[in-house]
């Protein structure tokens, strides 16, 4: 209802995306601490994700896009998002292709850049922050991608089912989706 947690399309290898949109949290849900809710609708995601959209041997990862629009340093929900992590990297091993980090603040991006020394080479490997959300037409096509994030896809406003759009899914494609 939100619009906080979305399978959103697919990548140039027809890997799904899933957008995390931090900045849609309900603050009353920070006061009332029920952010696991949050982590309940990720969860629900990637059990979706391994039963419908998985194809053994051909698709079993999926991008995640995670939006820091309108966040500030003192917003960024450092909570949540270290149990996106938790979660991601604990119980769905291997399940993540890569993580793209869009519209951080500059504070935010040099704050980033310290930590990322931190990780390990294969961390580093799936972390990709952009400097603009334009870094994403590499790897999806444009209607796959919403106008936020560099693509030509309107808003979504309608969550579930899932918005998933058809092909093609070569990346750059500003063709539109085949009806």
């Amino acid at each position: 209802k939100h619009g906080i947690v979305y399978f959103t399309g697919r990548d140039y290898n027809l890997r799904p995306a899933i957008v995390i949109r931090a900045a849609r949290i309900p603050q009353q849900w920070y006061k009332d601490r029920c952010v696991d809710r949050f982590i309940r609708m990720l969860i629900f995601c990637m059990e979706y994700f391994a039963r419908y959209m998985v194809v053994p041997g051909k698709i079993e990862n999926l991008s995640v896009i995670v939006d820091l629009a309108g966040l500030g340093i003192s917003q960024v929900p450092i909570g949540p998002l270290g149990e996106v992590y938790s979660v991601m990297s604990h119980h769905y091993i291997g399940r993540v292709y890569k993580f793209y980090v869009c519209n951080t603040s500059y504070m935010l991006s040099s704050i980033a850049g310290m930590v990322k020394g931190l990780l390990t080479d294969r961390q580093k490997q799936k972390l990709t922050m952009l400097d603009s959300v334009s870094e994403l037409r590499k790897d999806f096509a444009l209607h796959m991608l919403e106008e936020d994030l560099g693509g030509s896809r309107p808003s979504v406003t309608s969550f579930f089912p899932f918005p998933l759009e058809p092909g093609p899914y070569e990346a750059g494609h500003s063709g539109g989706p085949a009806r």
